[in-house]
């Protein structure tokens, strides 16, 4: 049986690995990140490694398939939770793509966490973090409310709920929203 699964979206930069990080120490969770499944997949069937700035460049369609066999293959079924680290848009070279609600079927997500911050803030932490070339977009306050459209677009396509959760310097509500996954039969 497969443990409830929990989808934490939100654009690059906005905090979700970090955030999640400090959350595992008080909350016993499995963190699977979408961008690390894709790769190790890619690489585990012979194809090339690629760096996550060339995955936004690679086939998405292709990249959404190796996303379900990685999940399936790392997936812990003795976990409590698992938390699947992703995106509902990916800013590619050609534009903002977005990721259909059918990618999440297979992993069986249950509820569907959007991270939002400031455009400000999430422009700031693109810029201090050097090991990774992020899109420079125009307008991230677009881009951002186009991901959370498509976040309530695939919430809606698989009748599950959707938090969007704007940091305020505490964890309490995303800690709370997350510990109800926990119990059985959760949320």
């Amino acid at each position: 049986m497969t443990p409830p699964v929990v989808a934490v979206a939100g654009l690059s930069g906005v905090g979700k690995s970090t955030l999640l990080t400090r959350l595992k120490s008080a909350i016993p969770m499995q963190i699977l990140q979408a961008s690390a499944l894709i790769k190790e997949a890619r690489t585990s069937r012979g194809g090339q490694s690629l760096t996550l700035d060339a995955l936004r460049a690679a086939d998405l369609n292709e990249n959404q398939q190796l996303l379900a066999q990685g999940f399936a293959r790392r997936v812990d079924r003795a976990a409590s939770l698992v938390v699947l680290d992703c995106h509902t848009v990916i800013e590619t070279p050609g534009g903002l793509v977005r990721i259909d609600p059918r990618v999440f079927d297979p992993m069986n997500v249950r509820a569907m966490v959007f991270l939002e911050d400031a455009p400000e803030e999430i422009a700031r932490r693109r810029r201090n973090d050097t090991t990774r070339q992020r899109p420079s977009t125009q307008d991230l306050g677009s881009v951002q409310a186009e991901a959370i459209q498509q976040a309530c677009t695939i919430a809606a396509a698989l009748t599950i709920p959707l938090f969007v959760h704007r940091p305020a310097g505490e964890d309490g509500a995303i800690t709370e929203r997350l510990r109800l996954y926990l119990a059985p039969g959760g949320a």
